[in-house]
């Protein structure tokens, strides 16, 4: 299933992850400065995570108080990776309060950019910034 991305596809699904998070970031921390939004799916399960920066420092989204943007978020990044032809694969989404946002993909180490605090970890996906 490796076909070329159709852009038409893929843009609206990238448009609407960067929106559900500012809308739930206007709702739970407006002074958010920065966001983080890993989505992986391999070997048949999906895992999303986040966090979030702002004046008082950095925490996750939590999936118990947000899951119906869980939902949304497992959705959209399924979606995402098949309009890339991709049954399999990894992204990471970076948004700045400014609105000004990234993505980056991966297919083959689905290690990259884990977000953790435990052992000293910052909350910050490894290998940004």
């Amino acid at each position: 299933m490796n076909h070329e991305p159709n852009l038409d596809d893929l843009t609206p699904v990238i448009v609407d992850l960067v929106k559900n998070v500012v809308q739930l970031l206007q709702e739970i921390q407006p002074d958010w400065q920065k966001a983080y939004l890993r989505f992986c799916y391999y070997d048949f399960n999906s895992i999303a995570k986040g966090t979030y920066v702002h004046q008082g420092g950095i925490d996750f989204f939590s999936p118990f108080q947000n899951g119906e943007f869980f939902n949304t978020v497992m959705n959209s990044g399924k979606k995402l990776l098949a309009a890339m032809g991709k049954e399999e694969g990894l992204f990471l989404l970076i948004i700045r309060s400014s609105r000004d946002f990234e993505i980056k993909f991966e297919f083959q180490d689905m290690s990259l950019w884990q977000i953790n605090k435990m052992d000293g970890r910052t909350g910050i996906p490894e290998g940004i910034e």
